[in-house]
């Protein structure tokens, strides 16, 4: 069982009795090793920035720490937090951010709550002195639409992913998580050129074209840690969860993936990269595994990833590639 370090962020705006926004987190840790912020569509700012401390630049809010326990067995060891916007707070129409400060490295839940309107929440890893960034937009006109989360992914965010996955023993071995960040660099490559012209390009087929071999790669790796999720899903123990002994293995992905794009040209630098990597040597040897846990947050923000590259290019990948949503975060994908 985990012990939870909670910390607790209450908003309260005018969407009626039964409509207050309430956004809790916490670590899966016995110490806070998580701060946020929240800003608002006027830019002001309340929370808590590590190095620099309480920001309380929006009236009537309060950020503030606490110890959790009762009279009868007295405080506990979670800390906890609480930033709360007075009920008279009005709400602001536009884009609110919400950001998270890594004080560890860890992994870390939140919940968003806004009576019948909204009720999202996601598990996520933060490397100690990395910011995360979500984004939502709230529209206190009666009959707006739903308002959605909005996680700001990047390739760096995607390593980082890999890497305390790898310290908090939910992933592999250091040669299996080398070679998935290596991926990712490849990737990243492939994807700055189509950053440098995307503007130019006015017709979406295009655009789509340009993504094609990204999103394909991307889409490979997220296979690789299916089939291996299916395999083991700990360090210690390896139940294979599937019906046909190749829904379990990783060549497979990648014979497929080979069979169908090697002779393409746009993804000639690939292949060349891929071709060198040491991994070939190490991947009989290694230990390759991953959580359910660490499959759900990786899938997600490599969808969230993809979603960034524009809407033509997501809806291309999910009419071509039948791409994996965990099914607690369909919602963030609709």
């Amino acid at each position: 069982m985990f012990n939870f370090a909670i910390f607790y962020l209450v908003i309260s705006f005018l969407y009626g009795d039964d409509n207050n926004l309430f956004i809790n987190a916490g670590n899966f840790s016995s110490k806070i090793e998580i701060s946020f912020l929240v800003i608002n569509p006027l830019n002001q700012k309340c929370g808590y920035i590590p190095k620099i401390g309480e920001v309380r630049e929006i009236s009537e809010c309060s950020y503030g720490w606490t110890r959790l326990g009762d009279f009868e067995i007295g405080s506990d060891e979670n800390d906890w937090t609480t930033l709360e916007f007075a009920d008279n707070s009005e709400i602001i129409l536009g884009t609110y951010t919400l950001i998270f400060y890594g004080l560890k490295d860890t992994r870390y839940w939140a919940s968003l709550n806004l009576g019948n309107i909204l009720n999202i929440g996601f598990e996520d890893y933060i490397s100690n002195g990395v910011v995360k960034n979500f984004v939502v937009f709230l529209d206190p006109t009666p009959g707006a639409p739903t308002p959605v989360l909005t996680k700001l992914v990047t390739f760096q965010i995607l390593r980082d992913d890999f890497n305390v996955a790898y310290k908090l023993n939910q992933i592999g071995d250091e040669k299996f998580v080398n070679n998935l960040i290596r991926m990712v660099d490849i990737v990243e490559k492939l994807s700055q050129k189509c950053e440098k012209i995307k503007d130019k390009i006015k017709d979406n087929k295009e655009k789509t074209k340009c993504y094609k071999p990204v999103i394909a790669i991307l889409r490979m790796m997220m296979k690789r840690l299916e089939a291996i999720n299916k395999l083991c899903d700990s360090k210690t123990e390896c139940k294979p969860k599937c019906k046909q002994k190749q829904e379990c293995d990783e060549d497979e992905v990648f014979k497929e993936f080979d069979n169908k794009y090697r002779k393409d040209t746009d993804f000639k630098d690939f292949f060349s990269e891929w071709d060198k990597e040491e991994y070939h040597k190490h991947k009989k040897t290694c230990k390759r595994y991953i959580t359910d846990e660490a499959l759900e947050i990786i899938a997600t923000d490599i969808n969230w990833l993809i979603k960034s590259f524009g809407e033509e290019v997501w809806n291309d990948y999910k009419k071509e590639h039948n791409p994996y949503i965990p099914e607690k975060y369909k919602q963030f994908f609709k």
